[in-house]
């Protein structure tokens, strides 16, 4: 899951309403954002739970100025043999913090100084405990000095410390005894509701063929209330563009919402429990009443955004082109943020590799919003997989015609530019180096590989050294970019700097081999374990 956050976190915050105290509730798309809340709040020293399908932990790699920052050379070198995973990067720890590993930056920076995972539920335990603890597990071996596993139970449960501070691991049918004495920061995304076995073979995602939910939020927020947890601030993750939460769900979050803020009316209560009922075995049987439900509330509610989409999904399903499309349109005009990339499956099963159902949903979507430029983005695609590169230039200068000016866009032109040899025309089609909210790690690797074989073949070597360069600052290192190196260094008759470039390239390639067959394992602390 890797995605740059927002410099500003797209949040909205619900303010209190009668009945629910002092509740903040800050409703996020992206994860990442609940770290940017928490630290907009002021929070310090707290504990933090977490419900999620994901643990949301990962590795940043600390930047050499805070080796610089020891008082000795003692400690610099302590601090180098406790953390094997140094970079070299232009970027802070905070710019690199997104939905994948905010939780570490929260722990890092004092907001979190305990962590409680708690994870679904699923039938059968044997393998979900074992998902659980090959995530704990692949995450200590990369760090052990600086995450220990002490405990662990056939029952789910795990513990662990993080930075010498507290990590528990627990099913959700458990949490309830080991629930703090303490005020608590909630945290909860959507998708613990949707995705349940962490083995499947869709996991991350869910089975987005089928859309459904294990938990619906009435009996979260009654076992919430029941198990006495303390909380006046939750921050609440729909993760619908990332592919984690079908978009048809989202409703799920609104609900929850309201349930937490005491604030659902009976009117409100119909309008989900119709929905709910949509994803239900029994009523999928008979879609045609779903329908005529879903076409009375919208009478009443015409400006209902999820009632409109789902009904337009309903009417899709029956071939119902014209209608669907209609209901689609009305949809987004009512909320804007379902016209978009995940509004879908073919994202979801693009990331799991299967392309063929990937490209039958794009098409089935297509006919709802023909110039919906997400949809034409993965036609792009399609051409560049099928190496149809003239069709996939032409396509692409009708893109950035038509105003989609995406890196993407500028990236798959480039590409099949090189690849027919017209180097000028890729050149010009890269254009400046992606930047704002498409400044991702990979948008920008891409980039820069891309630019750095165009202008060694436009004999740039400057140009191609800065990129190539610019990859080892972000943090690339592979025997193909050291090559690079040593052949551009090679051919300016820089004999010194192209043997240095050549050795670390055999290296690279020879630790690659031993690395295939050998990975570092977790040790656990505690025998029981």
């Amino acid at each position: 899951m890797m995605m740059a956050h927002r410099a500003e976190p797209l949040s909205q915050e619900l303010e209190p309403t009668a009945g629910s105290g002092s509740l903040t509730i800050c409703v996020v798309e992206d994860h990442d954002e609940a770290y940017h809340a928490w630290k907009k709040a002021g929070f310090q020293n707290k504990i933090l739970v977490h419900f999620d399908a994901h643990i949301d932990f990962a590795w940043i790699a600390p930047t050499p100025e805070a080796l610089l920052e020891k008082p000795s050379l003692s400690e610099m070198m302590s601090t180098l043999q406790r953390t094997p995973f140094w970079r070299l990067s232009e970027k802070t720890e905070e710019e690199r913090t997104h939905l994948g590993n905010y939780i570490h930056q929260a722990i890092r920076a004092n907001i979190v100084r305990e962590f409680v995972w708690v994870y679904p539920d699923d039938p059968d335990l044997t393998n979900q405990t074992r998902a659980v603890r090959s995530t704990l597990e692949a995450i200590a071996a990369a760090a052990p000095g600086l995450f220990r596993l002490i405990q662990a139970s056939d029952a789910g449960y795990f513990e662990g410390r993080i930075y010498g501070r507290r990590l528990l691991a627990i099913p959700y049918s458990a949490y309830q005894a080991y629930v703090p004495q303490e005020e608590v920061l909630l945290d909860i995304d959507l998708d613990f509701f949707i995705i349940q076995s962490l083995y499947s073979r869709h996991y991350p995602y869910a089975d987005v063929r089928t859309p459904c939910f294990w938990l619906s939020p009435a009996e979260f927020v009654s076992y919430l209330h029941a198990s006495g947890l303390r909380y006046k601030f939750v921050t609440l993750a729909y993760s619908v563009e990332e592919g984690y939460t079908p978009l048809r769900l989202k409703f799920l979050g609104m609900e929850l919402a309201k349930r937490l803020l005491r604030s659902l009316s009976e009117d409100e209560e119909c309008r989900f429990e119709a929905l709910r009922d949509l994803f239900r075995l029994s009523t999928r049987k008979d879609p045609e009443s779903e329908v005529r439900r879903l076409e009375e509330l919208i009478e009443v509610h015409p400006n209902d955004a999820a009632l409109r989409f789902n009904l337009a999904m309903l009417l899709l399903e029956g071939n119902d082109i014209p209608g669907a499309a209609a209901q689609y349109r009305k949809a987004i005009e009512a909320d804007p943020t379902y016209r978009t990339r995940y509004n879908h499956a073919g994202p979801a099963l693009l990331n799991v590799g299967l392309r063929r159902a990937a490209q039958a949903s794009y098409e089935r979507m297509k006919q709802l919003d023909p110039h919906n430029p997400y949809y034409r983005l993965f036609e792009l695609g399609t051409l560049i997989s099928e190496k149809a590169w003239a069709r996939a230039i032409l396509l692409g200068r009708e893109l950035l015609k038509d105003g989609v000016d995406h890196p993407v866009v500028r990236g798959r032109l480039a590409e099949s530019c090189l690849h027919l040899r017209r180097y000028h025309e890729a050149w010009d089609a890269l254009g400046p180096e992606p930047s704002g909210s498409a400044d991702t790690a990979w948008y920008q690797a891409r980039y820069l590989w891309l630019k750095a074989r165009v202008a060694e073949a436009l004999n740039r070597r400057e140009d191609a050294l800065a990129c190539y360069h610019k990859l080892i600052r972000h943090g690339e290192h592979s025997p193909s970019l050291h090559r690079a190196l040593a052949r551009l260094y090679l051919r300016k008759r820089n004999f010194f700097k192209a043997r240095r470039h050549l050795a670390k390239a055999m290296r690279l390639a020879i630790l690659g081999r031993v690395l295939r067959w050998w990975r570092p394992k977790a040790t656990w602390d505690s025998k029981t374990s």
